[in-house]
């Protein structure tokens, strides 16, 4: 009868370390030659998604000016808006606006800008997902702050 050789894999003790056998065969070139390029390739990744996070951010700016003035030209009083990165391809915009503000139902019009705001500058390496705060004498920037949204949109 045929036996899976799962079981017994599960039943052993995990390998930790690879060691290179180093007979200066080809394969072992091989292996050399990856193991040096896949370091100059993990350092060459680094780089490139520090740049694209830099880029990503000043995309997240702009969105955020772009709400903000969607909602001023709504006569709607956005106060902040903060960002916080969850990658560098993944952010999230916060903006806070008055409570009374908020609850107004024109101010629904603004979801709908928000949706197509999100959708319009979606790519493979960006995605923004935008959410509105209403204000009160409880709110605490700090809060906000501890929650991640290290960035906040200098007034202009």
């Amino acid at each position: 009868m045929y036996q899976s050789a799962y079981p017994l894999i599960e039943d052993k003790k995990a390998t930790t370390t690879w060691i290179p056998t180093n007979d200066g065969t080809f394969d072992n070139l091989l292996i050399d030659a990856y193991l040096s390029g896949k370091k100059a390739g993990v350092e060459q990744y680094k780089m490139l998604e520090i740049s694209k996070m830099q880029d990503n951010i000043e995309k997240s700016g702009i969105v955020a000016v772009g709400i903000v003035d969607t909602l001023k030209s709504n006569k709607f009083t956005p106060i902040d808006a903060y960002l916080r990165a969850n990658s560098f391809y993944r952010f999230d915009l916060l903006v806070a606006v008055p409570e009374d503000e908020f609850l107004k139902e024109e101010f629904l019009y603004i979801y709908e800008v928000i949706s197509e705001v999100e959708t319009k500058s979606k790519d493979e390496f960006y995605s923004i997902s935008i959410s509105i705060c209403s204000t009160n004498s409880y709110f605490d920037e700090q809060t906000v702050i501890s929650d991640g949204y290290s960035l906040k949109l200098e007034k202009q």
